[in-house]
């Protein structure tokens, strides 16, 4: 399911870039220009934006970046993906909650900005947006584990055309290290 939650995450986003390029163009004819500029989003549009219609390539996405290197960065810290999860969960419930999940993202050792904690927090609570489920806490880490690479989900992946899944560990870690950069100048830029 997280897999496919990934599919539909990129389609929503695509369409929402649609979406402010509809309503900030002042013509048909500078849509077109606009949409020719991204094909994704004219084979977006065919599909209605209908994940299951979407046959394109997901390509990497700042949610990929961020959650692969949250996985990565806390690895070194703990045995097992339920010792993390034990950690943070308070009173074997079975769910995390939101507070519960910010607390486990400040003390990982990789240090996420609010958004990207936000943004995984929708991806993983996906049945029940304010607990976090542990079945879907440990497919989420699963899924985004690339050091330990699952045929299974590798071939799922594959079918999705998600390509978060063939990257390399050395070339996320280059791509999250630019990534901090941009977030830093924008950052700066604000204050």
């Amino acid at each position: 399911a997280i897999l496919i939650l990934k599919k539909r995450y990129f389609v929503l986003r695509q369409q929402d870039i649609a979406m402010d390029l509809a309503h900030s163009a002042r013509s048909a004819a500078e849509l077109r220009r606009d949409l020719d500029r991204c094909p994704e989003l004219w084979d977006l549009f065919r599909a209605k934006f209908d994940c299951m219609k979407y046959n394109g390539k997901v390509p990497l996405q700042d949610l990929d970046l961020y959650f692969c290197t949250l996985v990565y960065g806390s690895k070194q810290a703990f045995t097992s993906i339920h010792a993390l999860w034990d950690k943070f969960e308070v009173g074997e419930k079975g769910y995390m909650t939101k507070d519960e999940w910010y607390n486990l993202c400040t003390r990982v050792q990789t240090k996420l900005p609010k958004h990207a904690q936000l943004d995984i927090w929708n991806l993983l609570a996906w049945r029940d947006k304010v607990h976090l489920h542990k079945p879907d806490f440990v497919a989420g880490w699963h899924v985004h584990d690339l050091e330990l690479r699952d045929a299974h989900v590798k071939s799922i992946a594959g079918n999705l055309q998600l390509e978060y899944y063939g990257i390399k560990v050395e070339e996320l870690q280059e791509r999250m290290r630019m990534r901090l950069a941009e977030d830093s100048q924008v950052s700066g830029s604000h204050s």
